[in-house]
């Protein structure tokens, strides 16, 4: 493991005015090739970052941080340079940190142990970090920061939270600088990569998907939008005779918030019907994914049916990848007319009874392609 301690300590307690917050690794990794760029011997070390996973990053909780904004004009430096925003007036935003630092820790989990002198030396000559008046103090450290920092972490899709885009070296990336800084910072661009970041994030809660099919198990059924709530209703009670270990958390007969829901998916999106044609059935936060992985095998094939006792739909759980994307193994898009598309909620809470049958308050929304 490799950690890198930043200290900004220009001002009272450190200041910073980079675009984004924290810095990005790529940012970090160009200030480190500016401290030693006469240092040939450097170089393989700085090179390993580009075939790494991106970092981990620990920053000072933005509540911590004031922060205010201004307006200045560009300077042209270069005559002999055309600079079309001369003038006009750039944003700026500057970030006043309340207490001393480390203020930020970029944490690799796996790097070469014989590289590690190398970039201890590197780091060490760090003098700035984002603008050339972003003075810093940077070193390696040996602790992690605990839970007074902000964790951000790389991105997946089994993760809520606050997301941020950062840059992150890509390979090529040494050259690029280098050929970058050879032609006066002109006609050369670096090679990097944005990914997304997430601010302390928290797991998704444990879901499974299923298929609504009509009674001859081949075609798929499709039900109109203003059925939901009926589509949830015959779920919800094939479930509870599917899986007597989860009756309570299905039925909602508990105390608090720790039930089941259940949340018909529509087709949604330009050249689609609107119709239901699969079910998603999540735990509540915090479980431990028992009941789920229970109702995958006990609901898959189960037939779905009305309170007059008439059999109306077949629930089945996709043998065929179709939500890969989600975590679920899934198949290849139909070729030959536009895909539709679903709106598949992170979190919901499910309410049924209103006037268009079914609601859900989203945390946040993807849209994954249906089959």
């Amino acid at each position: 493991m490799l950690s890198i301690a930043v200290t900004f300590v220009r001002g009272e307690n450190g200041e910073y005015g980079g675009k984004e917050f924290p810095p990005g690794p790529s940012r970090l990794l160009q200030a480190m090739i500016a401290g030693v760029q006469d240092d040939t011997w450097v170089r393989p070390a700085i090179e390993a970052f580009e075939t790494l996973p991106p970092p981990e990053i620990y920053a000072v909780p933005i509540q911590q941080v004031n922060q205010y904004d201004y307006q200045a004009y560009v300077p042209n430096n270069d005559d002999t340079v055309p600079h079309t925003n001369s003038e006009k007036k750039q944003e700026n935003r500057v970030r006043l940190f309340r207490a001393s630092g480390p203020h930020v820790v970029y944490v690799w989990k796996e790097f070469p142990a014989e590289l590690v002198d190398i970039v201890r030396h590197a780091v060490s000559q760090i003098c700035s970090l984002g603008r050339s008046m972003d003075l810093v103090i940077a070193s390696l450290c040996e602790e992690v920061p605990g839970a007074t920092f902000d964790h951000y972490v790389p991105a997946d899709l089994h993760m809520s939270g606050d997301t941020v885009q950062l840059w992150n070296p890509v390979s090529g990336f040494f050259k690029s600088v280098e050929s970058k800084f050879c032609n006066g910072g002109r006609c050369s661009r670096v090679k990097v990569k944005y990914v997304s970041y997430c601010r302390n994030p928290k797991p998704l809660p444990s879901f499974a998907v299923f298929d609504l099919m009509q009674l001859d198990r081949v075609r798929k059924m499709a039900v109109p939008v203003w059925r939901a709530v009926h589509v949830a209703e015959w779920v919800r009670h094939a479930a509870m005779a599917a899986s007597p270990e989860g009756t309570k958390l299905i039925s909602g007969h508990i105390k608090g918030n720790n039930r089941v829901s259940i949340l018909p998916l529509p087709s949604v999106g330009m050249h689609v019907d609107d119709k239901v044609r699969r079910v998603m059935i999540t735990e509540p936060p915090g479980s431990d994914g028992r009941v789920v992985a229970d109702l995958k095998q006990c609901l898959n094939g189960k037939t779905l049916t009305m309170r007059t006792g008439r059999a109306f739909a077949i629930c089945r759980f996709p043998t065929n990848p179709i939500l890969s994307y989600l975590g679920i193994p899934g198949t290849a898009k139909r070729c030959g007319r536009p895909s539709p598309r679903v709106s598949c909620p992170d979190m919901m809470t499910v309410t049924l009874g209103n006037a268009t049958g079914l609601s859900a308050e989203c945390s946040s929304k993807r849209t994954i392609h249906n089959q």
